[in-house]
């Protein structure tokens, strides 16, 4: 179940990602090129470690999937300047159940698996109708066809993403892999990003800025960490669909932290109470 622990890892740093976006408050096309090159820098000093494999589809899909990854960043920037309101309960739940779905299209074995085990196949079904109504529910969100149709492209990327590093990744050794992949990825990011800060005027002295130097930093460590997580976590699962769903507990780490120091939060204390079952309704049924 090493998986799921991983899985929970991501989400709580995605989740320290987004606060961390929330307490700079900073250009978000520069931070997005900050937070992409230090991911880069962090992740150099553990070149010695990581492992390289021949097959050429693991350097391809890492592109591939980074690529994906900054576009669908792009868009969420944009829906966000465009004031769209929150996004990430359209697209998640998009992400998982297609990711899911995806994962049982090209390997018939899980189908058969699910067919022979129908209280986990009814346990997964159940855990995600759960989690997902209580996403939607969690905070206000901006649900409308427009919008919708904006961000289904988005959630179906990032579910075909998914699939696509599960389907590359080397199962052992996972982690040393896993750094390499995320290594790529934050090259490719960092050259898009960077060309995209260029082109819109915001590659300027303040992203030089102490300012500007510690909110890439913090950013870049969280997102590279939470990176490698996701993509061992991916790996490990028995769906991959299953750690997007598990990356559901962002909200509710986010309605726990301010909570605590005392930021007003307009979560639905029992919308986030329902994501937890959900998600632990999955990972007891994946065990």
């Amino acid at each position: 179940m090493i998986w799921a622990i991983y899985g929970i890892l991501h989400s709580l740093l995605r989740a320290a990602l987004t606060e961390t976006n929330r307490v700079y408050q900073f250009d978000s096309i520069k931070l997005s090129f900050g937070q992409a090159l230090f991911g880069v820098l962090l992740l150099l000093p553990f070149f010695p470690m990581m492992v390289w494999p021949s097959d050429p589809h693991f350097y391809r899909c890492a592109i591939g999937v980074s690529t994906i990854f900054s576009i669908g960043l792009l868009v969420n920037l944009t829906l966000a300047a465009n004031r769209a309101g929150r996004v990430s309960s359209i697209y998640m739940p998009l992400e998982a159940i297609g990711a899911t779905l995806i994962w049982l299209a090209v390997m018939p074995q899980m189908q058969e698996a699910y067919k022979a085990d129908m209280l986990t196949t009814y346990s997964v079904v159940i855990a995600y109708v759960i989690a997902t109504g209580a996403l939607i529910m969690v905070r206000r969100n901006d649900v409308n066809l427009r919008t919708l149709l904006l961000v289904a492209p988005v959630g179906i990327s990032y579910a075909v993403a998914g699939t696509v590093t599960k389907a590359v990744m080397p199962f052992n050794p996972v982690f040393p892999a896993a750094i390499s992949f995320a290594l790529i990825g934050f090259l490719v990011m960092a050259v898009i990003m960077g060309v995209t800060a260029f082109i819109s005027g915001r590659f300027d002295r303040e992203l030089f800025s102490a300012r500007g130097f510690g909110a890439s930093l913090a950013t870049g460590l969280v997102s590279a960490c939470s990176y490698v997580a996701f993509i061992t976590s991916v790996t490990l699962a028995p769906n991959p669909g299953y750690t997007s769903l598990i990356a559901f507990l962002l909200p509710v780490w986010l309605w726990a932290w301010h909570l605590i120091i005392g930021v007003e939060d307009r979560a639905n204390p029992m919308a986030a109470i329902f994501i937890v079952i959900g998600v632990a309704m999955l990972i007891t049924a994946a065990w």
